[in-house]
C-alpha cells in the first residue's frame, strides 16, 4: 500500500475538505503540507471550530500527521470568565449519563481547560473531553483523565481484532494487534490518519484497556 499523492495534491484535498466543513467553510484557514504532514493556521472564535478543521484534514487520504496552529480567540458574547467556563462544564457534565462527573476535577486558566480524575472506560474519558470542547469561551482542552479497570481484568487482543474486522471504514488487512496486560499495541499500516485514529479509539474501547500504543504508519 503506497501513497502516491504529492504534498500539493494533499493540500488541495484538505482545502476542499475544509470548504465542505460547515463549521469552518467561511473562515480563512491556511493549509501547508510537508512530507504528508498538514500544517493549519488561522483564527477562529470557538475551540470546536479548531477541532472541526483538524477533523476535515484528518479524513483526507495521504495525510500522515497534523500540526494545528489555529488560534482560538473568542469574541463578544463568547468571552467568558474562567469561573463561568468551569460552571458551564460542570452543568454540561451533569446532563451526560456517561460522564462520572463526581470523579473528575476541572481547572480553567485563561480559557484553557484541564481535566483530571479517573474513569473506568475510555468512552467516559472522551465524552468528558468532547463536552468541554463544545462550550463557548473554551480555548483548549488538556485531557489528563486516566482510565483504570479492575485489577484482574486484562485486555484481550481478540476484542480489538473483531471490532476492526467489523468496521467497514477501516482497512485492517495490514494491522496486527497485541495485548500485554492492560496495554493494547497496534502495528502495521493504514491509508489515512483518520483510520489510524479510529483504530486507536477501538483499541481504547476494548474491555480491560488502560493504555494504547498506536504504532500504525500512514502510507
Amino acid at each position: 500500500m503506497i501513497n502516491m499523492k504529492t504534498d500539493e495534491t494533499i493540500q488541495l484535498d484538505v482545502e476542499r475538505s475544509l470548504y465542505f466543513q460547515p463549521e469552518v467553510d467561511d473562515i480563512p484557514i491556511a493549509v501547508a503540507v510537508e512530507d504528508g504532514v498538514v500544517i493549519l493556521t488561522g483564527k477562529v472564535e470557538q475551540y470546536s471550530q479548531k477541532e472541526a478543521a483538524q477533523s476535515a484534514a484528518r479524513h483526507v487520504s495521504g495525510v500522515r500527521g497534523i500540526v494545528n496552529h489555529i488560534i482560538v480567540a473568542p469574541n463578544g458574547p463568547m468571552v467568558l470568565t474562567d469561573a463561568e467556563i468551569e460552571k458551564a462544564i460542570h452543568q454540561a457534565y451533569q446532563w451526560r449519563w456517561e460522564i462520572p462527573w463526581k470523579q473528575l476535577r476541572i481547572r480553567v486558566s485563561d480559557g484553557y481547560v484541564t481535566l483530571e480524575g479517573e474513569v473506568g472506560r475510555n468512552f467516559q474519558r472522551e465524552a468528558a473531553r468532547e463536552a468541554a470542547s463544545q462550550l463557548l469561551g473554551v480555548k483548549g482542552v488538556n485531557n489528563k483523565i486516566t482510565v483504570r479497570t479492575q485489577p484482574d481484568h486484562k485486555a484481550d487482543a481478540r476484542d480489538v481484532e473483531g471490532a476492526l474486522f467489523r468496521n467497514r471504514d477501516i482497512d485492517d488487512d495490514d494491522i496486527t494487534v497485541e495485548a500485554l496486560g492492560n496495554t493494547i499495541i497496534l502495528r502495521g499500516s493504514v491509508p489515512s490518519l483518520a483510520q489510524k485514529e479510529a483504530a486507536e479509539k477501538m483499541a481504547w474501547n476494548a474491555s480491560g484497556a488502560e493504555h494504547v500504543q498506536n504504532l500504525l504508519e500512514v502510507l
